[in-house]
């Protein structure tokens, strides 16, 4: 007998980093990966028909409990604002002799208003004063509710890992992000330094002053790997396309007092010419 699947739900408003954590605990793994917005991107359908969502939620749910049969891991990351919403997916996993965890993932409404305006996904885009009305909306997990679940975790914004770090390191592709001097303050460590793609050395001061264009980088980063060198260490790997330019990337970053700031960052040039034979 095939032993059930194991589903993850992922709780939290738009912006807090669901996706990113869904294809993070995706990667390399056999999952169903359960999220709306992907095929409504595929399909062309306008991601604020909210009756088309509900109705697209529950055929992934269809399939999702036969995939948990087939002993299939399943990722859910609607959203799932609504304690009602978590409490069928966990009693309908449950009901299969599957185990499930829930995370729940928070942000200040700032940060959630910057990350959803960076990635331009939603058209009209989402506004401040609508992520701080769903804000008060957002029936957050409690104690007692995670208790419910085999797994449980809760993170904010600076405060998670290899999700959050994926995401801070997202964000330094991003021009809005890049040009805003607070934020690479703050996430930028004291003794930075970084070798670009063309060899040249950057100094912490000299990235934060630097005048930023438009970054056209291909997004998400293909191949973005986090690795926990320890509890508070991690070191990012990918690469990046920028207007066909190629590189790998790494990155490592640190956390202190509960703030991740990336230490060195390198880029090396992927060269797409034959390397000459020696004659």
């Amino acid at each position: 007998m095939t032993k059930p699947g194991h589903l993850t739900v992922i709780c939290g408003l738009p912006g807090s980093g669901k996706t990113t954590l869904a294809r993070a605990l995706a990667r390399g793994r056999d999952v169903f990966h359960c999220n709306a917005d992907d095929w409504f991107d595929h399909l062309g359908f306008d991601l604020w028909d909210e009756s088309l969502r509900a109705r697209v939620e529950a055929l992934q749910w269809t399939v999702g409990q036969q995939m948990l049969r087939n002993g299939v891991d399943v990722v859910v990351e609607w959203g799932t604002w609504a304690r009602s919403e978590r409490d069928a997916l966990r009693e309908g996993a449950r009901a299969l002799g599957a185990t499930v965890d829930l995370i729940f993932l928070d942000a200040p409404t700032h940060d959630l208003w910057r990350r959803t305006s960076a990635r331009g996904q939603e058209d009209p885009a989402i506004t401040e004063e609508q992520l701080a009305e769903w804000s008060t909306i957002i029936q957050r997990p409690t104690t007692s509710e995670f208790e419910l679940y085999d797994l449980h975790e809760t993170a904010e914004v600076g405060v998670g890992f290899e999700a959050e770090v994926a995401a801070l390191e997202t964000a330094m592709w991003s021009t809005a992000t890049r040009g805003d001097r607070e934020w690479m303050d703050r996430h930028l460590a004291p003794e930075f330094e970084e070798f670009g793609r063309s060899g040249r050395h950057w100094s912490r001061c000299e990235v934060i002053d630097a005048e930023i264009g438009e970054i056209d980088a291909v997004s998400p980063l293909d191949g973005l790997r986090v690795r926990t060198l320890g509890a508070d260490l991690a070191f990012v790997t990918y690469r990046s396309n920028v207007r066909g330019d190629l590189a790998h990337r790494s990155s490592l970053w640190r956390r202190e007092d509960g703030q991740w700031q990336m230490v060195f960052h390198q880029g090396t040039p992927i060269n797409s010419d034959p390397v000459p034979t020696s004659s």
